[in-house]
């Protein structure tokens, strides 16, 4: 059996610094990174915007404000049928 490739478009977001200067689209795994530097130099006030047009704000350990249900959710959706099955 040859298995195909899904594909899947790549979800991205707007990311701004603390004085809403535009830094450029990113996907979940650059957000991830870049969340990452944020806790490491401590800086909050950075944020996202959405396809939706919600902003996240993120404070300085990395945290969001909050997080859509729908955002990056194919990854999600994946990631919980191959953890758990559904």
């Amino acid at each position: 059996m040859i298995l195909t490739v899904d594909k899947y478009p790549e979800e991205t977001v707007a990311l701004y610094s603390p004085d809403n200067k535009f830094i450029d689209n990113v996907n979940a795994v650059e957000l991830m990174a870049f969340r990452i530097k944020i806790k490491k130099n401590k800086i909050s006030g950075y944020f996202i915007i959405t396809e939706s047009e919600d902003t996240i704000i993120f404070d300085e350990n990395g945290s969001p404000d909050h997080w859509p249900e729908n955002l990056f959710s194919d990854l999600v959706k994946l990631s919980r049928k191959f953890t758990w099955g559904y």
